[in-house]
């Protein structure tokens, strides 16, 4: 990345404009240049290769033809989010993918507290002495022991008893 931006520097300047392929470093490429250049588009990979491929030509003619397409103005291009909503947007996916083991758990604990209507014992969900003690089928003590085994339920995520009651006998969750 860094050889990218000493030769961007180096070689590009006001009343250039650069057109990438959407990749996996383009944002990266795209924050690097743009400061340096007039504008900079951020081309839609799937109709950039059909535009392309559309002949089966080598490289340097699919860069003429793309550069003919950025003189015309009708390249297909995607919005290039400012980097502070990247920022966010990435934040919250990896809030999600954090929360999605936990909420398996959950509800895969749930299912089989509804599937035996039992009330969940006073230590929570994850009070394994509880569980063992409940008349469960042996692949149902498997899934339970697999559930609280996995370390989304013992490292930090709760689950306890709700303090009020919720009217159906089923745990609520905390945290």
């Amino acid at each position: 990345m860094m050889r990218c931006h000493t030769w961007a520097a180096a070689n590009l300047c006001q009343g250039d404009t650069v057109i990438l392929e959407t990749t996996g470093t383009v944002w990266a490429i795209s924050d690097s240049v743009g400061p340096l250049v007039t504008g900079t588009v951020v081309a839609h990979a799937g109709a950039v290769r059909q535009i392309a491929d559309a002949r089966g030509k080598p490289h340097t003619e699919d860069l003429q033809r793309l550069f003919r397409l950025l003189i015309a103005a009708i390249v297909p291009d995607v919005w290039v989010q400012p980097a502070h909503v990247r920022t966010v947007r990435s934040l919250r996916s990896s809030r999600n993918r954090l929360g999605t083991p936990a909420t398996m758990i959950r509800n895969r604990l749930h299912r089989l507290l509804h599937r035996h209507n039992l009330k969940v014992g006073e230590n929570g969900l994850t009070d394994a002495a509880w569980w063992d003690s409940q008349p469960l089928g042996a692949p149902e003590n498997l899934h339970r022991r697999q559930a609280l085994a996995l370390p989304s339920a013992s490292n930090g995520l709760r689950f306890s008893r709700p303090t009020e009651p919720s009217g159906g006998g089923s745990a609520g969750a905390s945290g």
